[in-house]
């Protein structure tokens, strides 16, 4: 049902489509269904590629102007990977988000709040079972922006 409801909203509406996508996915990741959160993702981002790059890999591949929901993307994705403790996936979608929002090409202009300050709070508690006392305070300092 969850299917067709999104096939329709995907071809007539696709902020809704994405958003609903979104919080499905969240849903998904409550219920640790992390085979239904990773088939989401790749829809997901595979509806934010460029036309003619949905086979090509990496950041250039994506449109700039679908920032946003690539943040909401990446974000789940990266939730998923500390839920199931895939450190080096884990690595390598947080350097996409870092990539993502300090790359002036694309325009991010809304978080969200709680999955960010989630994000900064464990890049923190990396660093901090690393013994990187400075580096793990200015992440939390960020991750505490976020959250308050």
């Amino acid at each position: 049902m969850y299917s067709q409801i999104l096939s329709s909203l995907k071809l007539s509406h696709e902020n809704i489509w994405f958003n609903t996508c979104y919080r499905l996915g969240k849903i998904y990741l409550q219920y640790m269904d992390f085979q239904k959160v990773d088939k989401l993702l790749l829809e997901m981002k595979q509806a934010c590629k460029l036309p003619g790059m949905e086979l090509a890999q990496g950041l250039k591949s994506f449109n700039q102007e679908k920032a946003n929901h690539l943040m909401k993307i990446f974000s789940l994705e990266f939730l998923m990977c500390d839920e199931l403790e895939e450190n080096g996936r884990k690595l390598e979608v947080l350097q996409t988000i870092e990539t993502i929002t300090n790359d002036c090409n694309f325009r991010v202009f809304a978080h969200d709040s709680e999955v960010m300050g989630r994000i900064y709070e464990i890049s923190a508690k990396k660093l901090m079972s690393e013994a990187k006392w400075e580096q793990a305070a200015s992440v939390l300092q960020q991750s505490m922006d976020y959250l308050f």
